[in-house]
């Protein structure tokens, strides 16, 4: 199957799907989750839209006149934007003009990832059972995922453009490398101290 020429640009980009002993199952499953981080780099775009277009907002309408004001709107509008489900934040970012130009690739994105979220097992088990099943399964998988990154690609700009029109000084990419670092090391820290809690545990 994997001789196939449909496949060979999967395995171009994935090199271990050449190897005669790999598990299809074990790889639908890898995959699947591949494509739930895509979903999930599109909706955290979207929160950074939500909290950047309110914070902008605010800059405009004075209700943000200084650095604590800020802050205080930027974790305000983060909390709120973050227990928002994807519906409600494409809902909320529906009137951001930079979102105008992909907002039928976020709604065919979100029928895609609700599909995956209550449908996909169910309903597709039936190819997790025979190899050719499941690299024809697996293709379709990638071309999702291919879609869905190809639309957080294209979010990236519209958010430049977005703080651009207000205005907003976006981090240069020292402070980026600062803040991620400080974040690693948080991390590590609670890792080597056995106290890590994840979301599902609070």
């Amino acid at each position: 199957m994997r001789s196939d020429p449909r496949f060979f640009k999967l395995i171009e980009e994935f090199p271990e799907l050449a190897n005669d002993e790999i598990t299809i199952e074990k790889e639908l499953y890898a995959h699947f989750g591949l494509l739930f981080f895509s979903f999930a780099l599109v909706e955290h775009s979207l929160i950074n839209f939500v909290v950047f277009d309110a914070a902008g907002q605010g800059l405009q309408n004075r209700t943000i006149r200084n650095r604590t004001e800020w802050e205080a709107a930027f974790d305000q509008n983060y909390e709120k934007a973050k227990s928002l489900s994807l519906g409600n934040l494409i809902r909320a970012t529906k009137d951001i003009p930079e979102l105008v130009p992909v907002s039928s690739s976020l709604t065919k994105m979100k029928t895609e990832r609700d599909y995956f979220a209550h449908h996909f097992f169910r309903d597709e088990a039936i190819y997790f059972r025979g190899d050719d099943r499941g690299w024809l399964l697996l293709l379709k998988l990638n071309e999702v995922r291919q879609r869905t990154v190809k639309l957080e690609n294209q979010l990236k700009p519209q958010f430049e453009l977005m703080c651009g029109r207000y205005g907003l000084p976006r981090p240069t990419a020292d402070q980026l490398a600062q803040i991620l670092n400080e974040y690693e090391n948080d991390i590590s820290m609670a890792v080597a101290q056995g106290n890590v809690q994840f979301g599902w545990e609070s």
